[in-house]
């Protein structure tokens, strides 16, 4: 047992990690932000929360600050999840896409995974593209996947997964873009070398995305992520997905999420997907 959390402290990291990643904790949040951060307290030998607190605020390099937010966020994901998304993005939206580039000057289909977690939603978006662009010329795929947390990221660079991430994959898939290699405890899957370089992955606060900056996507995914976030941090940043996606881009949402009420000139595709 460490140190409890009292109602004081527990305001004051509220604020703390709302004002630093837009995440919004309620109340019901306390037990869950105690026990992520008693490890933080423990491995740097601090007797409170309080203490805790104060390292964290007093720390210049903010290294602490991102240890801080990668224990608070919330990581669970798998190859394919919600694949309604996918069939969409295969059936429909690619092929879409490859033919609009073969008529225009920009040969580079652009996806970004807003909030890639551990990696599989990125890999995944790779492995169909890759399929697709498989014999066609000229034309290359490139997905940017970003997240807050630089534990997650570190597990997505290495990209070695266990079954349970793959249950929902195909089996074609599987053969054609992993490679088994040995686990301590079960049977582990790496990605392969062709899907890892259709990928860059980076850190990024969503709170600090500048839709300003010369990146333009053909499709965002930013499923599982805004449902941490309150209302007005939400529609800024649908705004800011608008302004960069390119004239007819997809944003994916998941089906836990909704643009309802705050469209900002979007048009409904199916649950969860939507066009500019």
């Amino acid at each position: 047992m460490g140190p409890t959390l009292t109602q004081k402290e527990f305001e004051l990291f509220r604020e703390l990690i709302y004002s630093e990643s837009g995440i919004s904790l309620n109340l019901s949040k306390k037990n869950l932000v105690q026990s992520r951060l008693q490890k933080r307290l423990r491995e740097k030998s601090l007797n409170s929360f309080s203490d805790y607190y104060k390292f964290v605020i007093n720390d210049q390099s903010r290294t602490e600050l991102v240890h801080m937010i990668d224990c608070i966020s919330t990581n669970k994901t798998h190859f394919f999840r919600e694949s309604k998304h996918f069939d969409l993005l295969e059936s429909r939206i690619l092929p879409e896409l490859i033919a609009a580039k073969k008529e225009t000057a920009d040969k580079t289909i652009r996806i970004w995974s807003a909030a890639s977690s551990s990696g599989e939603e990125p890999y995944t978006l790779a492995m169909i593209l890759n399929n697709h662009l498989e014999g066609q010329k000229n034309i290359e795929g490139k997905i940017l996947a970003t997240d807050i947390s630089t534990n997650v990221l570190n597990k997505a660079l290495i990209g070695v997964y266990g079954a349970e991430q793959m249950a929902e994959m195909p089996q074609a898939y599987i053969k054609k873009y992993l490679t088994s290699v040995r686990g301590e405890a079960q049977a582990m899957y790496k990605v392969k070398d062709a899907v890892k370089k259709l990928v860059t992955f980076r850190r990024l606060n969503l709170l600090e995305l500048n839709a300003s900056c010369n990146n333009r996507f053909d499709v965002i995914f930013c499923r599982n992520v805004m449902i941490y976030f309150d209302q007005q941090t939400r529609q800024e940043l649908v705004r800011k997905y608008y302004q960069m996606l390119t004239d007819k881009g997809y944003l994916f949402l998941s089906h836990s999420e909704t643009l309802s009420g705050r469209n900002l000139g979007f048009k409904f595709v199916q649950p969860a997907v939507y066009q500019k």
